[in-house]
């Protein structure tokens, strides 16, 4: 799984792991690496509290598919 930048599809970071890690424990472990500066998008199936607040800990703004983006800054 990757974090990706949107406008060049840089990659920002990765994680790489058997096919029996799923994909949200793969994301789990990419939030940590998000700037306060950036947005992250997510898809549906990423959205949820815990997801959110492991992102909130770095600070960026978050949207998913179906939501307006909100801050997640305490």
């Amino acid at each position: 799984m990757t974090l990706s930048e949107c406008g060049t599809h840089a990659f920002l970071a990765a994680e790489v792991a058997p096919w029996t890690t799923s994909e949200k424990a793969l994301a789990n472990r990419l939030y940590q690496r998000l700037r306060p500066d950036e947005l992250l998008t997510a898809d549906r199936l990423f959205y949820g509290f815990d997801a959110w607040a492991l992102a909130a800990a770095t600070g960026p703004t978050c949207q998913d598919g179906a939501r307006q983006a909100m801050s997640v800054n305490q």
